[in-house]
């Protein structure tokens, strides 16, 4: 995590910052300054991490996301939820050996991408020196030097069985309609009014969620919450189950740190189990509470002196 990042008060008139709709800008200003963030702009971002701190819904997130992605202000690499900002170290430069040891370890945390082999390859024209170790450091980190290695290790251990030419043989076998294509557009219906009703609908869902769960001091993981949210839409559950489910949380859950598990595994049970209304979330709360009570056993009696 870097705890520092630039931006220039030119940002808000660059030419290129003012052609992006409102949604882009805003997530560009996200991805400059997320606490997710490194030394060298290139870190691993999941889309749920981002929508849970943005209070965005997936589809608002995705379409700001490739906006930025179509213009290259962003480039990722989706097998491993990986985000560059090629141009981060221009206004972020690693500025001296110190600074380079702090990325390298950085660095060292990413997952194998393509990407560090095209930020190596970019750091490797500034020509300074003691960037030479944070660009080993990338190229360590790119698959086809990963590959490298598998190969040369599996040429020392087993030269035979790997020159060994393999033939394999694959049949493919297609079905032709008689009747012509289908156009699939002509299937579907993309009309804006019922895009915008959708993206309405998980708005209000995931923020109805988030205000329940904070209103009530529960701590959930933004990728629960979304998933939590989603399974609500899918199913048609209104916000009141979740209020329910919350407030069953705070009264049964031991400590605040174990709550957002406890609610996450209430959810899931009702979910599971069908409990898709009010009265019948009410009804499974309030066996909830019954069975807490048989638990803890009558109260024990006061003993005192007369």
């Amino acid at each position: 995590m870097s705890r520092y990042a630039k931006v220039q008060i030119q940002f808000w008139r660059d030419e290129k910052i003012v052609a992006l709709s409102e949604d882009e800008r805003n997530l560009f200003l996200y991805l400059l300054t997320c606490p997710h963030g490194n030394a060298v702009g290139l870190f691993v971002l999941p889309d749920a991490y981002a929508c849970g701190d943005l209070r965005w819904p997936r589809r608002r997130y995705s379409k700001a996301l490739g906006g930025l992605l179509d213009r290259g202000f962003v480039v990722k690499d989706d097998t491993v939820q990986l985000i560059w900002l090629p141009n981060y170290l221009k206004h972020n430069p690693i500025e001296n050996p110190s600074q380079a040891a702090g990325a390298i370890k950085a660095i060292q945390e990413l997952p194998r991408s393509p990407l560090c082999a095209q930020l190596a390859a970019k750091l490797k024209q500034c020509g300074k020196a003691y960037l030479a170790p944070v660009a080993a450091a990338l190229e360590a980190r790119s698959p086809g030097q990963y590959q490298t290695q598998c190969e040369a290790e599996c040429s020392t251990q087993c030269s035979t069985q790997c020159s060994t030419p393999v033939t394999v043989s694959v049949t493919v076998s297609e079905t032709v309609e008689e009747d012509g294509p289908v156009d699939i557009v002509d299937n579907v219906d993309n009309s804006e009014a019922e895009v915008a009703a959708v993206e309405n609908d998980e708005e209000r869902v995931l923020f109805g969620l988030l205000d329940i769960l904070g209103d009530r001091d529960i701590g959930m993981d933004p990728e629960a919450v979304n998933a939590v949210a989603e399974a609500m839409l899918r199913r048609g559950v209104p916000l009141r189950v979740a209020e329910i489910a919350a407030d069953l949380t705070v009264e049964l859950a031991k400590s605040a740190p174990a709550r957002g598990a406890y609610f996450e595994t209430v959810m899931a049970d009702w979910l599971n189990r069908g409990t898709l209304t009010v009265a019948a979330a009410e009804a499974s709360a309030e066996r909830a509470r019954e069975k807490a009570k048989l638990r803890a056993g009558p109260p024990r009696a006061r003993s005192g002196t007369r």
